[in-house]
């Protein structure tokens, strides 16, 4: 069976190469194509690509390991996602337009070209660091689930990822991220029906059993949860963009809701399945328990299961990799250098490889201590000032909300690093990212 896995895999993987190169010569391949798919997206396509970016290896492990120790946490991180969503559905259309009007591609562009480009740079700068995290997150949660399940070497499914997603992301850009994307959220769905299908070893439990109070029953348990995922829908660059390749206004407003009930849909009974399986027992890790349900799977679905939990780790990483290459090679550089500005796709294009590349030997080198970087992703905190020109009609000067948002930026990691850091404290940062440009700017102005 695992041999059969293995070779079905390895077909992916050059399936997906081979459509990619396909596209590739099908395609116009214009600097917007390539960026942003020359906003022509529909809500299904869009749809599709947020789930599976979100459905991804390390959270499915981190949600399940949650939901088996302590789900409160995870309710109140569905209740900021439905919060954050709710927010951007109201300034989707105006994002929408005002991005298409200026040519803007990115929330990095978007600040630089609204707020000025002081801002632009610092937002691409912690863009850059929290992508570029969270790829190489992605990569060893990846690599490791991998390696268990086909008891094959860590490294070689490391550089296998790195091989695989360079190729396709080199070839075809933004559109082909999001086309490998619908086709990766499909097999997420298939994967789904096969678990359920092939499990008939459940136990019965009762919802006072699951939702008994735990660790995070409390305010300081809604303030953790909250902010472990607000910040992050909210400033999202994956968010923005999408919203940003929207064919219209409409479409940007109406894929918020329609990813938050469709990402209920499928996490609900994704998730359902390992507490129906193992609670009450001793196994509580995410990684454990879904590998056990991926080598216990019939010979004859195994593969498509596998094949479906493959491209749910490299949907991720994907996206990861791309806006990691985009913050620093069309955000930063781009605003720097002529060249690069002309031509984003030639030096974008050996941007991702590089990318890749040091993601990819960070997770060699930091594979048993990722745990120890997860603080980088609460940068997304220091955020606060991007959403001024949605909201208001004036507000502080470049200057003022660059000056904001470094100095909150450096708080956070400052408290990380010392120790002191609580949600609380992340609370705090967020709501006075909103007020401090205000003060800095009476300031210079004196």
């Amino acid at each position: 069976m695992q041999l059969t896995s293995l070779i079905v895999v390895l077909v992916y993987f050059l399936g997906v190469i081979g459509f990619t190169h396909y596209q590739s010569r099908h395609d116009k391949q214009t600097r917007e194509d390539y960026l942003i798919g020359e906003r022509k997206f529909g809500l299904w396509s869009l749809l599709a690509s947020m789930n599976s970016t979100w459905l991804n290896a390390g959270w499915i492990v981190f949600a399940i390991t949650l939901i088996m120790t302590d789900i409160y946490y995870y309710v109140w991180m569905m209740v900021a996602t439905a919060l954050a969503m709710g927010i951007l559905m109201v300034y989707a259309p105006k994002l929408r337009q005002m991005s298409a009007d200026h040519n803007v591609n990115s929330i990095s562009e978007f600040v630089h070209r609204f707020i000025g480009p002081s801002s632009g740079h610092v937002i691409a700068f912690i863009n850059f660091i929290i992508y570029m995290t969270w790829l190489m997150i992605e990569i060893v949660a990846g690599s490791h689930l991998l390696s268990l399940i086909f008891d094959v070497p860590y490294m070689a499914c490391v550089l296998t990822f790195a091989v695989v997603i360079g190729i396709y992301l080199f070839i075809g850009g933004f559109r082909v991220l999001i086309q490998t994307d619908i086709l990766q959220f499909f097999l997420a769905l298939i994967m789904i029906g096969i678990f359920y299908y092939s499990f008939d070893n459940v136990q019965d439990v009762s919802f006072g059993e699951v939702f008994a109070p735990s660790a995070s029953y409390n305010l300081n348990g809604f303030i953790d949860g909250f902010m472990a995922l607000f910040p992050p829908v909210l400033f999202g660059a994956e968010v923005w963009q999408r919203m940003i390749a929207a064919k219209d206004g409409r479409t940007a407003a109406w894929l918020m809701p329609t990813t938050y009930v469709t990402n209920l849909a499928v996490y609900i009974p994704l998730f359902a399945l390992p507490v129906l399986m193992y609670w009450g027992t001793d196994v509580t890790s995410g990684e454990t328990i879904l590998a056990n349900a991926m080598t216990n799977l019939p010979a004859f679905l195994a593969p498509i299961a596998l094949v479906a939990v493959v491209a749910l780790i490299m949907s991720t990483i994907d996206t990861t990799c791309f806006l990691s290459a985009q913050s620093f090679m069309n955000d930063i550089v781009g605003h720097m250098n002529k060249d690069v500005a002309e031509h984003p796709r030639r030096h974008l294009k050996w941007s991702i490889l590089a990318a890749l590349l040091l993601a990819s030997l960070g997770a060699l080198v930091f594979q048993s201590t990722v745990d120890n970087i997860h603080f980088v992703l609460t940068l997304w905190i220091a955020f606060s000032p991007v959403i001024y020109p949605l909201v208001f009609t004036s507000w502080p000067s470049d200057k003022a909300i660059a000056l904001s948002i470094a100095l909150i930026g450096v708080a956070i990691i400052g408290t990380q690093i010392i120790g002191v850091y609580t949600a609380n404290i992340g609370f705090g940062l967020f709501i006075a990212g909103f007020i401090v440009p205000f003060i800095f700017e009476r300031v210079v102005h004196r």
